[in-house]
């Protein structure tokens, strides 16, 4: 899950609006343009950061983390040691690492944002969640299916206090559980899992999203290999 940096300029702000409307060459235009014109260290940190984060998007991960990295040298040297856009930025470099299936590179990003964040928030705040989960499905890919289960259900309790209960990242939650739990050949949890995964991604998310497919998929698979 990747995690957001707020910039205060008015262009910044068109830049993130573009983003977020997935007019990622546009966006970039608009960062490059204010990165020219930005003599403030710790905003040039928040554009390097967005420019990561278009990148990501654009799925051209090694020129993200380029960015990451600037943007993480910038906040190193000018904000605390356990301040939030240093988290996020670990979260997230840690997160270009697990989408080029770099688990060993992405893992320790993502234990330090944790870290920050369990220093500095409350136990149930969101952003405790997104480096859990990630850990979880890291470990969960690398076979230790308890060490997996342990954070993922760390995350999905998160979720479930601070999430409506049809919010389509609980659906997502389930789905991640039920993997872990289908790993440990728990089956019957694993389908319970797999079922409020689609339960609420029926309720949450448009007929054609492609997590529906995958959540009818994995119930479907496993209710297969139940019955045989």
């Amino acid at each position: 899950m990747r995690e957001e940096i707020q910039g205060s300029s008015p262009l910044y702000q068109l830049g993130a609006l573009m983003i977020k409307l997935g007019e990622f060459d546009k966006a970039e235009e608009v960062y490059i343009n204010l990165l020219k014109h930005t003599f403030d260290e710790r905003e040039k940190g928040n554009i390097y950061y967005q420019l990561g984060h278009i990148k990501d998007s654009q799925e051209l991960h090694d020129k993200a983390l380029d960015y990451y990295q600037q943007a993480l040298t910038i906040y190193e040297d000018k904000l605390s040691p356990d301040h939030s856009n240093i988290a996020t930025c670990y979260n997230n470099i840690g997160l270009a690492y697990d989408n080029m299936g770099d688990y060993q590179k992405a893992l320790p990003f993502y234990e330090k944002a944790l870290d920050i964040y369990q220093k500095t928030l409350d136990a149930n705040h969101r952003n405790i969640a997104s480096p859990s989960s990630s850990i979880g499905l890291i470990y969960n890919t690398m076979g230790e299916y308890q060490k997996a289960l342990s954070y993922c259900t760390t995350a999905h309790e998160i979720f479930q206090t601070s999430l409506s209960s049809n919010h389509p990242l609980l659906a997502t939650s389930y789905s991640n559980i039920g993997s872990v739990y289908q790993n440990l050949k728990n089956y019957p949890e694993a389908i319970s899992s797999y079922k409020r995964a689609l339960e609420i991604g029926q309720s949450a998310l448009p007929p054609a999203h492609p997590d529906l497919a995958v959540y009818k998929h994995n119930l479907e698979s496993i209710s297969k290999n139940e019955s045989k």
